[in-house]
């Protein structure tokens, strides 16, 4: 392990206050790297290229002959895995602060081995990112490559043992807030990643949670856990459901903030993982589209279907379709009433309070505009399905 300057400072910061005088900490170059006194960092310090190479304590005093850049202290090496990697140094006479100099040695040698455990930690937590990643992207295909991966995944203790499932979290953040500084956003959102991970993350529910995008989080949900299981899946989903909304409620509460959560069905086998992440996007998408903070996969229906299709596809259809009759208000009203009424004349015009001749001749001049007939099922459907679109339009 090397001791780099942004390590270096922070122990300064942890340290300085504990004893109350100035430290400096170099590598193993003797070069200072992190000081209570900028103007000295990145010189060569002497008393540290003694320490290392002699491998001890080497107390310098003011009637010494110093050199430049050396001041009056206790320098101290310090050593990892039985190797010195640096050198603490404590600015003042020695005599002052030898009673603190092995506390502080002992200290920093803590922060170095705290460090490198943290490092180690996300080293593996970034290992399993990346392996879910590959596997969600479909980037193994064959038998050979998916059972190489799978004992990758045993070796990081990332369990991907079948039944599971997938749940996509998108947390939105007001940007468009001009008052608000990406800094502040960036903030939020380091909130919200920190929660996912100490708060959801150590729920038995999920077996990972992956920090793919800046607010999109992934969670590798495991329903074996749920009281219900294995019930039908109508149950598993009410549970499901129940649990999302409570993890939805504890997370930080930020003005503007919004959730959206696409879940996909069980997977059955690690081969269908790709799909399933599929699924998670697509209903996530499709609920933000509809206005549905929670949507599972299996419960999009035809409107998250057609929200699917290209917008410009959808418009050009639209236009050619009902386009020439929309802005005629008492043609769509009846329109609307007949198919809100499940296609009964009379109870149509009742609702709008009008005569049966007059919705029918309504219908009749939205058949001679558009040459589609509302009282035919499939031209129906077809008008329908361009009121649909044009009305989406509209809306934006």
């Amino acid at each position: 392990m090397k001791l780099s300057p942004e390590l270096a400072q922070e122990m300064v910061h942890k340290t300085i206050p504990i004893i109350g005088t100035n430290i400096n900490i170099m590598n193993e170059e003797a070069k200072i790297i992190g000081s209570g006194q900028a103007d000295r960092l990145f010189q060569y310090h002497d008393g540290a290229a003694q320490a290392i190479r002699q491998q001890k304590t080497i107390e310098i005093y003011a009637t010494d002959n110093i050199p430049v850049g050396t001041k009056p202290g206790i320098n101290m090496p310090i050593a990892f895995q039985g190797r010195i990697i640096g050198v603490v140094g404590i600015t003042g006479h020695p005599h002052e602060y030898r009673q603190f100099a092995q506390m502080v040695k002992v200290y920093v040698e803590m922060l170095v081995e705290q460090n490198d455990l943290l490092q180690h930690i996300q080293g593996e937590s970034k290992a399993k990112d990346l392996l879910l990643l590959d596997f969600v992207q479909g980037r193994f295909q064959d038998e050979i490559e998916l059972q190489n991966a799978s004992e990758r995944a045993n070796v990081l203790q990332l369990n991907l043992s079948p039944p599971f499932m997938l749940i996509l979290l998108e947390v939105s953040l007001p940007h468009s807030n001009r008052n608000q500084a990406r800094s502040s956003v960036v903030d939020q959102t380091a909130r919200i990643a920190h929660f996912m991970q100490q708060y959801i993350g150590k729920k038995a529910h999920a077996r990972w949670i992956s920090h793919i995008q800046s607010q999109l989080f992934l969670i590798l949900f495991d329903p074996a856990k749920l009281s219900s299981y294995p019930s039908p899946w109508v149950e598993l989903k009410e549970e499901i459901t129940q649990l999302l909304n409570i993890w939805l409620e504890e997370l930080p509460a930020i003005e503007g903030m919004s959730t959206s959560i696409g879940v996909s069905g069980l997977i059955p086998y690690l081969s269908h993982i790709h799909a399933a992440y599929a699924d998670a996007q697509f209903a996530l998408t499709a609920g933000k589209h509809r206005n549905r903070s929670l949507l599972f996969f299996d419960d999009i229906g035809l409107m998250e279907l057609l929200y699917a299709l290209p917008t410009q596809l959808k418009k050009e259809y639209a236009e050619r379709t009902i386009g020439p009759v929309m802005d005629k208000e008492k043609w769509i009203a009846s329109f609307e009433a007949f198919i809100e009424n499940n296609l009964n004349v009379s109870h149509a015009a009742s609702q709008l309070s009008i005569q049966r001749s007059t919705l029918l001749n309504h219908l009749k001049q939205i058949y001679i505009h558009t040459e589609k007939d509302p009282t035919n099922f499939k031209q129906l459907v077809e008008l329908y399905l361009a009121y649909i679109f044009h009305t989406e339009e509209e809306l934006g």
